[in-house]
């Protein structure tokens, strides 16, 4: 099933739909319930993420020994992220997140605030991409997990679930 058919499906299923009106504000969630984080992409986050409780949270998340993962423009919501320390997340962090080149691909650089690769670099990541745009690239930094653009997706998500499944086997103190 193509992307596009797959997110026309979920449009027209009323119960998943309906389940989105309840949605819980991020400054709710509470981190001992859950196992990761993930930051989804699409341009808008470029807007919703630079909010400081989302900060705020994917701080504890990665405090608490979390896994913490983004895809495409979701390192958006890893810039302003800092640690109990005061440094960024991304100092001196492997990452990837959607690049400039695609931007410019796609015909979107004068639509976008900023650019990610140079943003994400700016707080003192090593940023790296796929040679080709829109390629399938993910980078894995300990309990950061990061891919380049939508066709990461997939990689991103079994890459969670791998080090979710890595984590569980180990055993309890």
């Amino acid at each position: 099933m193509g992307l596009h058919t797959a997110v026309q499906k979920r449009y027209a299923d009323r119960v998943f739909m309906d389940k989105l009106k309840d949605t819980m504000c991020v400054a709710n969630v509470d981190v001992t319930r859950y196992s990761a984080i993930y930051l989804t992409g699409g341009h808008g986050v470029m807007f919703d993420f630079k909010e400081p409780a989302l900060a705020k949270l994917v701080a504890e998340f990665y405090a608490a020994g979390k896994v913490v993962s983004a895809v495409c423009h979701g390192p958006c919501g890893l810039v302003d992220v800092k640690l109990r320390d005061g440094r960024y997340l991304l100092e001196g962090k492997n990452v990837t997140g959607f690049s400039w080149r695609e931007e410019v691909v796609a015909k979107r650089d004068q639509a976008v605030p900023y650019s990610l690769e140079d943003r994400l670099k700016e707080r003192g990541a090593t940023y790296s991409a796929s040679t080709m745009p829109f390629g399938a690239h993910v980078v894995e930094d300990g309990l950061l997990i990061t891919g380049q653009n939508p066709g990461s997706a997939h990689a991103v998500a079994e890459a969670v679930v791998k080090k979710l499944s890595v984590a569980s086997a180990l055993p309890k103190s």
